[in-house]
């Protein structure tokens, strides 16, 4: 996530890769039946994993915030040689400077822990919110899931559907990441849950629901797909909120929340003999999910912070193109702006179109060529002085 635009984010954080897998589990238990042959073709697909350990890179953000500039300007080498790039320039002095500030920020090299979440309101919010938000669309998600054979129809094809499902909302996530902003995607989708849940609950109340009804299937399938494109969403808004330096840690707790979920959802929920009460249950936990998504700020096309003295206070910083078309940053003296924007030369005819840029090496403001921006570093604040538009 950390390698993309915010164009980009909502796209790698909405790939439908669980909707698939959920998918092929469902066809191996058909056709293998017996438990054994399915945990062994489980673990052939994990086999697969192994390879790309040696094929993803390593946080660029993460090396250079820890003062391991070397790996950090390999990574970005090796970013630029697969997307056929020439060399970055001033990548390595811009990397220093990011590290600097982050070294003076940590006053002497302090190693951030599961205390530094909770450390300022800000981040206390976040993480209480996010592992709450991972909860409740675990409850949810799971709680259904495993209740899939009290649902109307053949078991294995319901697990079918329950993949199947996933996919649309899975996949109109991106879109409406980019249209509408996270807030707004994750809001409607956890209230097409929510009143599916109610539904459901008032069917059993008035009677009507009957015994394993295809409508409480139905109702139920949608609820579970609209929760997943809520928790899609809340992955890449969660990812947004917190600064680089303590994402794992908050991104770690709420993964933890979620498996909580997971392991007290069969407990508390039963849709064999208490299937009002389990829709009840859900339903209320998502009403109060929807008061807690209003209370946190919308991140779409902001840039990640990386550290938390900047996630806790005001970027100062000025970029803009000159009317000449040459590229100029002004950046204000001890600015915190420590968003590293990385550049590759561009051919002349392309002056004006698709340009990024970098911080100079002095606070007045630097000119260069102009520059094609790579989409692994984000760059929100360029724009054309003359026409007032952002390129």
């Amino acid at each position: 996530m950390e390698f993309m635009t915010p164009k980009w984010r909502p796209i790698c954080g909405s790939y439908p890769a669980w909707p698939f897998g959920v998918c092929f589990f469902s066809l191996s238990a058909y056709l293998l039946q017996d438990w054994r042959y399915i945990q062994v073709a489980c673990g052939v697909c994990g086999l697969l994993v192994i390879p790309l350990l040696f094929l993803v890179p390593e946080s660029l953000r993460w090396l250079t915030v820890q003062g391991r500039l070397d790996e950090a300007q390999a990574t970005i080498d090796k970013i630029a040689r697969w997307n056929g790039k020439p060399p970055v320039l001033h990548a390595k002095e811009t990397l220093r400077t990011v590290y600097e500030q982050e070294k003076r920020a940590r006053e002497g090299g302090q190693r951030y822990t599961y205390i530094d979440v909770f450390k300022s309101w800000k981040n206390a919010k976040i993480t209480t919110i996010m592992s709450y938000h991972w909860f409740c669309y675990s409850l949810v998600y799971y709680g259904i899931a495993f209740g899939v054979s009290s649902l109307a129809g053949n078991i294995f094809f319901n697990i079918l559907l329950l993949g199947i499902i996933d996919l649309p909302p899975t996949m109109s996530t991106i879109f409406f990441n980019r249209v509408l902003g996270r807030k707004w995607t994750a809001a409607p989708a956890v209230t097409i849950s929510l009143s599916c849940l109610l539904v459901c609950m008032v069917l059993q109340i008035l009677g009507l629901g009957g015994d394993k009804s295809h409508v409480i299937t139905g109702l139920s399938l949608v609820a579970k797909a609209s929760v997943t494109m809520a928790w899609m969403t809340i992955m890449t808004w969660g990812s947004e909120l917190y600064p680089t330096v303590i994402r794992n840690l908050g991104f770690g707790i709420a993964n933890t929340a979620s498996r909580i979920a997971g392991i007290v959802g069969p407990f508390v929920l039963n849709f064999d003999t208490r299937l009002t009460l389990s829709y009840c249950i859900l339903a209320t936990g998502l009403v109060l999910d929807l008061v807690l998504i209003a209370l946190l700020p919308d991140t779409k096309n902001k840039m990640l912070q990386d550290s938390i003295s900047t996630h806790t206070q005001q970027v100062d910083c000025d970029r803009s193109i000159a009317p000449d078309s040459k590229v100029v940053e002004k950046t204000t003296p001890n600015s915190s702006c420590s968003h590293p924007t990385f550049t590759f030369n561009s051919s002349p005819e392309k002056a004006g179109t698709d340009m990024s840029v970098y911080p100079g090496s002095s606070n007045s403001g630097e000119l260069s060529t102009p520059q094609t921006e790579v989409a692994y570093m984000s760059t929100d604040f360029v724009y054309d002085e003359e026409k007032g538009t952002k390129l």
